[in-house]
């Protein structure tokens, strides 16, 4: 996966280090922000990442420095480097090389804003063409409830409170999600009011309300979490109208979308919003929906959608209905793919879950199919000359190494979908492989894809590994299904 960029300069102080607390970095405290009603104080503190962690909405996160010399634009005048034979020389002042730094290697600035101290803590990379990039390798850390958030500063600014240009590491995922005011951290949602640096910080703290679904949302969450995706809460009336049409379905022995006027239990709200615009999976438990969704390739899309502000889910008997499409962003637009499973994830399943209607084509039959892998574009985004390849390889690749250096390893013949070539269903605009036999267990793949999104050339390669479950919550090759009645 392409990593951060080292673009142009910054400061007063240039210093090779580990990192403590904030206050032991010497970070002045910073002024209160004024407290709002239910605000409490929010304790970070500096901690350095064991790994660099990865992104989908910034592949190439960071500063990038493009050129032989110049300045990494950091703070009021920036860090004078030039890049020769030895490395990356970095200068304090004109004329002195405060340092001489090589891929892999961690680097602290330090300058002065104001009466302010900032701080920036990076890994130094080269990609294939000998551009230095730079992933972040610092992040403030706190807690809320008992999940763990690390806050990062992506922008490379020497602050950590930019609303959507900052990330968030949440739980054990070490895919960042965008930095929101509000977010949905476990069972809280959290309103942060953080300053620069952390000190000093905020948030305001509320439980969610309770709910039969909030283990299926909590589940949801998490898999989010991990693919760099906000997390978002249950919508009350859009739940309600999901466990309509659940309890529609289990009264009138029947597993489909629309629902009947004249048979019991039916209601507007169920057979519009539980039923006609959401997915439905029957043979599992709530929790085990998310899961078996997120192991098809089309009803996954519902639950990965960047734009999703709220979900709806009902569950009843064997039946489940989530709604992810009617509470979208009207103004939302995300012009990354999203990729899953998300770039480094590891555990992934190894088995297709059947899907009606089947992507699939049908001289394929009935036998099993591996776990999809799919790069979805926002709709409205154009994406044509699509090609890639699927591949396995033995072992994950260095940490930090350039994707240009990953062996080719051993071809896997799968199923291609793109928006210009989709399957007889469609793809959503999407582009996807299913591999025509199922993944290896604990077998290390490498996804490649290359596409002109709006008239412009791109590309993405990233890795990821299988666990030694076919599919979450199932042995076999998919969720056990009963014929309804019709």
């Amino acid at each position: 996966m392409r990593v951060g960029a080292i673009s142009g300069p910054a400061s007063v102080l240039f210093f090779l280090c580990g990192i403590g607390s904030a206050h032991a970095a010497g970070i002045p405290a910073m002024p209160a922000p004024p407290a709002a009603p239910g605000e409490a104080d929010f304790p970070l503190s500096l901690v350095e990442l064991p790994r660099p962690p990865v992104a989908q909405f910034a592949p190439a996160p960071g500063i990038a420095l493009p050129a032989p010399d110049g300045r990494i634009p950091l703070g009021p005048d920036g860090f004078r480097y030039k890049v020769d034979k030895f490395g990356l020389q970095i200068f304090v002042q004109p004329g002195v090389a405060k340092s001489v730094t090589r891929p892999g290697e961690r680097v602290s600035l330090r300058w002065k804003d104001g009466g302010a101290e900032r701080q920036v803590s990076l890994e130094l990379r080269q990609d294939k063409d000998k551009n230095w990039r730079a992933v972040p390798v610092s992040a403030l850390a706190g807690t809320v409830g008992d999940v763990p958030i690390r806050i990062l500063d992506w922008n490379f600014n020497g602050a950590y409170n930019d609303e959507s240009a900052d990330a968030v590491l949440i739980g054990e995922s070490r895919c960042a999600v965008p930095l929101e005011k509000t977010m949905y951290i476990g069972k809280y949602k959290v309103t942060f009011n953080l300053t620069p640096s952390g000190v000093k910080s905020k948030a305001a703290v509320e439980q969610m309300p309770d709910s039969p679904m909030m283990p299926a949302i909590l589940h949801l969450n998490m898999r989010r979490a991990q693919a760099g995706l906000p997390p978002r809460p249950l919508d009350a009336a859009l739940s309600a109208a999901c466990q309509a049409h659940a309890h529609y379905c289990v009264v009138n022995n029947y597993f489909g979308h629309p629902e009947d006027p004249k048979k019991p239990g039916y209601t507007k709200e169920g057979h519009e919003l539980g039923g006609m615009n959401a997915i439905l999976s029957n043979g599992r438990s709530s929790v085990g929906a998310v899961d078996g969704f997120l192991c098809t390739f089309l009803h996954r899309i519902d639950l990965i959608h960047p734009d999703t502000d709220a979900f709806g889910i009902g569950s009843e008997g064997t039946i489940t209905s989530i709604n992810g499409r009617t509470k979208r962003r009207t103004l939302g637009k995300w012009e990354y793919p999203v990729l899953y499973p998300p770039p480094e994830m590891e555990g992934v399943p190894l088995l297709f879950s059947n899907e009606m209607p089947n992507p699939l084509p049908p001289e394929h039959g009935n036998k099993p199919a591996g776990f999809p892998v799919t790069a979805t574009f926002q709709g409205k985004v154009k994406v044509t000359g699509a090609s890639g390849e699927l591949s396995s390889i033995g072992q994950m690749p260095p940490e930090g190494s350039d994707p240009e250096s990953w062996p080719k390893g051993t071809p896997v013949e799968a199923y291609f979908s793109s928006p210009e070539k989709p399957t007889a269903l469609g793809n959503l605009n999407s582009i996807c492989f299913i591999a025509k036999q199922p993944l290896r267990p604990n077998t290390v793949y490498i996804a490649r894809i290359s596409y002109s999104a709006e008239g412009k050339g791109d590309s993405r390669v990233w890795w990821f590994k299988t666990g030694s479950v076919a599919m979450p919550g199932a042995h076999g090759i998919g969720p056990e299904r009963r014929t309804p009645k019709r």
